[in-house]
């Protein structure tokens, strides 16, 4: 019975879920649907925002703004903020 649910499971065809580690953001590749990188943003990432040739998160506890480079994957600087973004 063992051998026969391991057989059923890997021949789903539904997606596995992927943990995104905290403070953590994943970029996804629309072609295939796989992660393709994972960068450390600043404490307790949110919105996320793209602009200026750039991806933009917003980190709520960090009271910061990281600037990520979608062509490398790279983050490129994080600018602190007065406030809550």
């Amino acid at each position: 019975m063992t051998a026969a649910v391991i057989a059923a499971f890997s021949l789903r065809d539904e997606a596995a879920p992927v943990v995104v580690p905290p403070n953590f953001v994943a970029a996804i590749d629309p072609a295939t649907n796989k992660v393709t990188s994972m960068l450390q943003a600043g404490s307790r990432p949110g919105p996320v925002a793209g602009g200026a040739g750039s991806v933009w998160v917003a980190n709520l506890d960090g009271k910061s703004l990281t600037r990520i480079d979608p062509a490398t994957p790279k983050v490129v600087d994080t600018i602190p903020l007065p406030a809550m973004p």
